[in-house]
């Protein structure tokens, strides 16, 4: 079955974007599952790495549809400063994220 799911993946995603995405997940990224829709990718980075959150999103851009990227403040009591501050994007819906999420959401044999 894996074998299968990675095929499909090399269909829909060039290595290089399989690569980014592959980083993404052990970084600083995930797969967003809202109920009844697909997995959306989201990575974050804080804000003095913008810039490389913004390249990030738009090497995907060229496969999957992501908008703009978008700022966010943290409220945290464990943080130093009180908050965090973050850059973060996340894909629109759609079957690639949604193979992604299918791979890594076996069961370990």
């Amino acid at each position: 079955m894996e074998a299968e799911l990675v095929e499909e993946i090399n269909k829909i995603l060039p290595s290089k974007v399989i690569s980014m995405v592959i980083g993404k997940l052990l970084g600083d990224g995930n797969l967003t599952i809202e109920k009844n829709k697909r997995p959306r990718l989201r990575f974050s980075h804080k804000w003095q790495d913008k810039q490389w959150c913004e390249h990030s999103r738009n090497q995907l851009t060229t496969v999957l549809s992501f908008p703009p990227i978008k700022y966010r403040k943290v409220n945290g009591a464990r943080v130093k400063d009180g908050f965090t501050e973050i850059y973060y994007a996340q894909s629109l819906t759609q079957p690639s994220p949604f193979v992604f999420y299918n791979l890594t959401s076996r069961e370990p044999h």
